[in-house]
């Protein structure tokens, strides 16, 4: 290995060889530019002085050496003595001289002192122990860029012009596939896209193929990772969109690339995003980490199925914006395993840009984007660039700050945080739509209808179906909430929450058949979602399934909302009937994706009747009754205006709810509650002519 200097021959001791073939570089260890040898670093590596002089900074890999036979170092009766790797001057390798130089510290020295300027070789060619690499008398070489699975890159300089190029030589001898290289690399180039790196030339030396490509000076996206650690989501969408648009024009035409990777994505000096090396992947391999499931291990897929380069893009986007690929290094079996569970995204990133990268990544093709088209548009519609303005960079902060109240269901927090968004910028629709959410999750439907209008009317393509078919579940408008979310469902597969609702949807209208088999077919695809099973529960048994005929893993999954399915079920006859459904439905619980993660004893709700000790509850299921009915927690009052079952709360922290059971009738701050009413506060309670207070101990409520 050598690192390019200004006529300086370079030794290098053990230590760094080592360390140079554990990180696969030695380019990144040096760089720097000095004017004269006593203008040089000084490096100490055990007792040996390396002083090296830098122009234009390039390595030459190992396995050069290593391939023919080549000893870096040697011991002669105990002294150690080093190859002399190579003389270099401004990048042109001209030589590959095998003497042997002792680097003891008393013959250091006189060494450097005594050390001869080199004259450049005029020929365009690098020759290494017999062996060249040609640059076809048209350019020449100037230095090593770098190694990928196609093979070498080097820079050089066209001489008739003085630009530079990119010249890559492949490993590919077979002369058909170098063919078809060509042909796919030709007909890219023709489109003279801006965001396409474009075939200048190309020949063939020796069996091998070069091609002359267009110079991208600004480096790759992989570079910029690394640089990084990962990439701002501000500034990685408008290079996706970028990306996903050029890949549209490409696919169009019948060609797919089969390699986008962090690699092969490439900016000029004037940050112009670039694609590259289209037709030199290998279209039955191509990168283990970005590849389709359907790729792995799969002879018989079809090459030219664009969904395999929306995947990889959209596992290059998580890349990008979180500095990690979860399929990086893992086995088909492992990336299976983790596509399946939807485990994919471990970082926090917005719900949008989550929901964006599930799609595209998608195990299944056919639920994936189907055209870049798509993927582009939806990058679009649900980013709004945050320019050089302090008050949209303010709003974006608080935007980003109620998400994270919100995901905690710190309501006043997040409430404060979405107001003053809002005074700073009235139309930024990330505070719209996350101020919507909010009055969703309250089930303030006017409120988040009133938002939602307003995110459509700002941008008719913002991705809101899912909360716009919310809405109309929670109205009642069940083919209206049907259309929306099945919809959105069948762009976004992997959001459970938008699954739920739209299987609510069928469950409200009776049709209980078709809601078990979706159900059934839910938790096949999300295993640990235990909602499902208790909807499921609950379907099957309105459908007239006895309990006990039920799957024992369906009906007693440990879900606080299934034991209290089970517990009704089980209670005396005359408190419902299997012969009067509906009025059974009511009594029963579907379980809101919400409550997916209850929790258990944090919250202790209060319940004060004015003549006696208040009493307090940290069960998540509060049941509220006419006295005499030991079911219930709290049977206190007798007559007809009181329901055998009559209400109860669901208690979990932050989030408490009271749902009425179809009872004679529940009055929460003298409004009548329909079916369900979420509880923040201190409130007041009504039940015929009796009146209670409910709050929390610990003002959770308030």
């Amino acid at each position: 290995m050598s690192v390019s200097t200004s006529g300086v021959c370079v030794i290098i001791p053990r230590t760094v060889i080592d360390s140079c073939i554990e990180s696969g570089g030695f380019a990144d260890s040096f760089y720097g530019r000095y004017k004269s040898i006593d203008d040089c670093p000084t490096i100490e590596y055990d007792d040996f002085i390396l002083r090296v002089q830098y122009d234009n900074l390039g390595c030459i890999d190992l396995s050069f050496f290593e391939d023919n036979g080549i000893e870096l170092s040697k011991e002669v009766d105990g002294t150690m003595f080093w190859n002399e790797l190579c003389v270099i001057y401004k990048g042109s390798l001209l030589d590959y001289p095998c003497s042997w130089i002792s680097v003891n510290p008393k013959e250091r020295k006189a060494w450097l002192s005594s050390m001869e300027w080199v004259e450049p070789s005029r020929e365009n060619t690098i020759k290494l122990s017999g062996k060249s690499l040609s640059f076809d008398g048209k350019y020449k070489h100037v230095r090593f860029l770098g190694e990928g699975g196609f093979g070498n890159v080097y820079l050089a300089q066209e001489l008739y012009s003085n630009r530079y190029v990119a010249i890559k030589s492949l490993k590919e001898k077979k002369a058909s596939r170098q063919n078809d290289i060509i042909h796919e690399m030709s007909i890219v180039s023709k489109f003279n896209h801006p965001n396409i790196v474009t075939l200048k030339h190309h020949y063939k030396n020796q069996g091998c193929l070069y091609l002359v490509m267009e110079y991208c000076a600004g480096s790759s996206l992989r570079k910029k990772i690394l640089q990084n650690k990962k990439i701002d989501i501000p500034v990685a969408i408008p290079w996706f969109v970028t990306l996903a648009e050029t890949l549209q024009k490409v696919h169009d035409e019948g060609i797919v690339h089969h390699d986008i990777k962090p690699d092969n994505i490439l900016f000029t000096k004037d940050g112009v995003v670039k694609i590259s090396d289209f037709g030199v992947a290998n279209k039955n391999i191509g990168t283990l980490a970005y590849i389709a499931p359907e790729q792995r291990g799969n002879q018989n897929f079809n090459p030219l199925d664009t969904r395999i380069d929306i995947f990889a893009l959209g596992i290059t986007l998580l890349e990008t914006v979180t500095g990690e690929n979860p399929l990086m290094g893992k086995s088909v079996e492992q990336a299976k395993e983790i596509l399946d569970k939807n485990t994919l995204i471990k970082h926090e990133l917005p719900i949008w840009l989550q929901g964006i990268i599930q799609k595209a990544t998608h195990p299944k093709p056919e639920f994936r984007f189907q055209k870049m088209s798509d993927f582009a548009n939806a990058l679009r519609s649900n980013f709004t660039p945050v320019l050089l303005d302090s008050k949209l960079i303010k709003a974006g902060d608080l935007a980003g700050e109620a998400e994270k109240y919100l995901h905690r269901k710190k309501w006043e927090q997040a409430l404060k945080c979405l107001n003053t968004a809002l005074h700073v910028q009235p139309d930024n629709l990330m505070v719209l739509k996350s101020k919507g959410r909010y009055h969703l999750y309250r089930n303030e439907i006017s409120k988040a209808s009133e938002c939602f209008e307003k995110v459509l009317h700002l941008n008719a393509k913002s991705e809101v179906y899912k909360e716009l078919g919310w809405i109309q579940l929670e109205l009642g408008k069940y083919p209206e909430a049907i259309s929306l979310l099945n919809d959105f469902v069948s762009r976004n597969p992997n959001d459970p929450e938008a699954h739920n609702l739209l299987a609510r949807c069928f469950f409200e209208v009776g049709h209980y058949e078709q809601t078990a088999k979706y159900f059934e077919i839910l938790i096949d695809r999300f295993p640990n979602v235990t909602c499902f099973k208790n909807n499921l529960f609950i379907s099957l048994i309105l459908l007239g399934v006895k309990p006990t005929d039920i799957d024992p893993k369906i009906a007693m999954c440990d879900n606080p909302f299934r034991s209290y399915n089970y517990w009704v079920l089980n209670e005396e006859s005359k408190s419902w009937s299997y012969d009067s459904r509906p009025f059974l439905k009511n009594k029963l619980l579907f379980q809101d994706y919400r409550f997916e993660k209850i929790l258990k004893n944090e919250n202790r709700v209060i319940f004060d009747f004015g003549d006696s000790d208040a009493m307090e509850y940290s069960n998540n299921i509060i049941t509220f009754g006419r006295k005499g009915y030991i079911e219930n927690l709290i049977n206190r009052y007798d007559g007809t205006t009181i329901s055998r079952r009559h209400f109860l709360i669901v208690n979990s922290k932050d989030d408490v709810w009271l749902y009425d059971l179809a009872s004679t009738g529940t009055f929460v701050d003298g409004k009548l509650v329909a079916k369900k009413k979420f509880l923040h506060g201190l409130h007041e309670i009504r039940v015929g002519n009796n009146s209670f207070t409910v709050k929390s101990d610990a003002g959770m409520l308030l």
